[in-house]
């Protein structure tokens, strides 16, 4: 188990609420002070919860609803630079990847990752810099 020294807030976005809910299960166990204070299913939401809350986490789909994850992290980043994003999506395409970072991302994560990875990617030095 992974903890930091305050509480990190993230805002946890895919329009799967099963996979929400292993995702979350996942943080629980491996997170000790990982505080979700928002989950939500588009990326309109997601734009609307991040301002609302200003969270130092994203973990948020590419392919959502009404507002794509892609467009979602370019609007974050404009409004809210300190906030570090996390591209998730099902798809390996590098385009995919490249457009997630130059939206503004700060990490990618394919889906089907295991645990390790998960940690990993959220852990990294490009996360957690504060």
């Amino acid at each position: 188990m992974h903890s930091f020294t305050k509480p990190v807030t993230l805002i946890l976005a895919d329009d799967h609420h099963y996979y929400r809910d292993g995702f979350k299960m996942m943080l629980k166990k491996n997170f000790k002070n990982i505080e979700l204070i928002s989950e939500v299913a588009n990326g309109n939401t997601l734009i609307e919860q991040a301002c609302k809350y200003k969270p130092d986490l994203v973990i948020t789909d590419i392919f959502m609803p009404f507002t794509s994850g892609i467009e979602a992290t370019r609007i974050i980043q404009k409004n809210l630079s300190t906030t570090n994003i996390i591209a998730l999506t099902m798809s390996y395409d590098q385009q995919l990847m490249l457009e997630a970072y130059d939206a503004g991302a700060n990490g990618f994560l394919v889906k089907d990752a295991d645990t390790p990875e998960i940690v990993e990617v959220t852990l990294s030095k490009y996360i957690f810099t504060n």
